[in-house]
């Protein structure tokens, strides 16, 4: 190596010479590998420039010596194997670069690009393994052959990702890693498997073996997490949960439960756990801006700490959301800064399922929410809460509305448990032939009854029909409008 390294400091210079420089660095103790840095080093030594020397040696004292840098090319292969590298290569290009056989601990690949590179053989602690997820996920790299080894780190996420010829048979704990979707097929699983019994998402995840008694253990850390958190966290702000096994039952039975609410539940828990593992929760309602911020982790725990002492209702108001959601986004779209509205709907919501569901306390919220008609009481509520919107200042132009403040009164309240109630006992088609049948009798009373006051007539004629079929269903079973 001449006196200038062959660049402003030297540093491309020396990674240029690192692979002729393992071959030459004297053979470490039996067992003991020949380190990247001992290479870069011996480089290093090798120059005539004191203050060059010194120079590169610090930046291999604060690890960025290999940071943005490029290693190989498309002419020849440049071979970096079997030794040990726990070094930052934050940015830098490889191209053309065989790592058979070496060991990565604390490497850092974040932000750098590859191609052609060999990773087969390697071993790879969690840091390194972590650096290199966005690469695997692009197809950039295969680490096929790779084995990884230790702990995961927490909050790694796997999603959506396939680990296919991956041996983590040396990992010993993947607690806090999200594994939605995670193909595991045909991947070396961790020699204990309990050491995923803490990760998220595993019942998502697919196997080569049935893993349906670790999937049902880490359920259950999911809602043990999940009720844990509640109660500590209300104990930490000097709030009391009355009955604790009552709020950890109605929990787990929702949790795995098949309704759209059980859905609801487990989605958004498993968005962000770290919400429910540091207990980042109750949320204030001034946070929801835009109607996305309804749909969180944390807004479904908030949900479930402030109704900790009223755990039987929980499941009922997760129900309303469901509603709600859907009147929300048929009234507001996507709902840009429209997140005051969806909350003041799922309260309205709320309020009046409450009433529905002691009315008729033979019907279960997941009976409502699973009725064909639905969409139809989507479409009836959105209109209803439509009448007490207002325009906002563009929307003068735009079309825009919003709900002002004290919109949802104690008779849209009353008008929203209705159309539950309606939408539960009537289908579709028999709210047809009611609606037909009162216009004709309106037709027949006021000689075409859908102008003026009489058009409200004929409405109290469709309600008054309704109440009476009711009350003949509730007699007679099964019985249907036509008959």
């Amino acid at each position: 190596i001449n006196a200038e390294y062959g660049d402003g400091i030297g540093k491309q210079e020396v990674i240029n010479r690192i692979p002729e420089a393992i071959i030459e660095v004297s053979p470490p103790p039996e067992g003991v590998r020949v380190s990247l840095n001992d290479a870069a080093k011996a480089v290093i030594a090798a120059g005539d420039d004191i203050s060059k020397k010194q120079e590169l040696t610090s930046l291999i004292e604060r690890n960025i010596l290999f940071d943005g840098v490029t290693v190989g090319s498309s002419q020849k292969q440049v071979k970096l194997e079997n030794i040990d590298i726990n070094n930052s290569f934050v940015n830098s290009k490889f191209t053309n670069v065989s790592f058979q056989g070496s060991k990565f601990t604390n490497a850092s690949f974040t932000g750098a690009t590859f191609e052609n590179v060999d990773f087969s053989n390697t071993e790879l602690d969690g840091i390194t393994f972590q650096s290199l997820i966005p690469a695997l996920k692009s197809g950039a790299i295969s680490l096929k052959g790779a084995k990884v080894v230790g702990s995961m780190p927490y909050a790694l996420d796997l999603s959506d990702i396939s680990l296919q010829g991956i041996d983590l048979s040396g990992v010993t704990s993947m607690a806090g890693v999200n594994l939605k979707n995670t193909d595991f097929r045909g991947t070396v699983l961790p020699r204990d498997e309990m050491a995923l019994r803490e990760s998220y998402n595993l019942t998502s995840a697919t196997f080569d073996s049935d893993m349906s008694d670790l999937q049902k253990k880490n359920q259950k850390y999911m809602m043990d997490l999940i009720t844990d958190s509640i109660i500590s966290r209300a104990e930490y702000l000097g709030d009391l949960t009355s009955d604790p096994k009552l709020l950890r039952k109605n929990i787990e039975e929702l949790y795995i439960s098949d309704s759209p609410m059980g859905a609801e539940l487990r989605k958004l828990t498993s968005q962000n756990p770290d919400i429910v593992k540091y207990k980042s929760f109750p949320l204030a309602s001034s946070t929801y801006n835009n109607t996305s911020d309804l749909s969180t982790t944390g807004a479904i725990m908030t949900l479930l700490y402030e109704n900790r002492n009223d755990s039987n209702n929980i499941q009922a108001k997760l129900a309303a959301n469901v509603i709600a959601d859907q009147v929300t986004e048929k009234l507001f779209g996507q709902g840009a800064n429209r997140g005051k509205d969806g909350y003041m709907i799922r309260e309205a919501c709320q309020m009046a399922i409450q009433v529905f569901l002691k009315e008729n306390p033979e019907i279960t919220a997941h009976g409502l929410v699973n009725r064909e008609n639905l969409p139809e009481l989507v479409s009836e509520l959105a209109a209803d809460i439509h009448k007490k919107t207002k325009y906002t200042t563009a929307g003068l132009v735009s079309g825009g509305i919003y709900l002002p403040d004290g919109a949802i009164t104690e008779e849209l309240l009353g008008r929203i448990a209705k159309q539950m109630n309606d939408s539960y006992h009537f289908s579709k088609a028999e709210l047809e032939e009611i609606r037909e049948v009162a216009h004709g009798i309106g037709y027949n009373l006021f000689s075409g009854g859908e102008k003026g006051k009489r058009k409200e007539d004929t409405a109290l004629i469709f309600e008054s029909l309704k109440e009476v079929i009711l009350e003949i269903k509730k007699e007679h079973g099964g019985i249907e409008v036509a008959d």
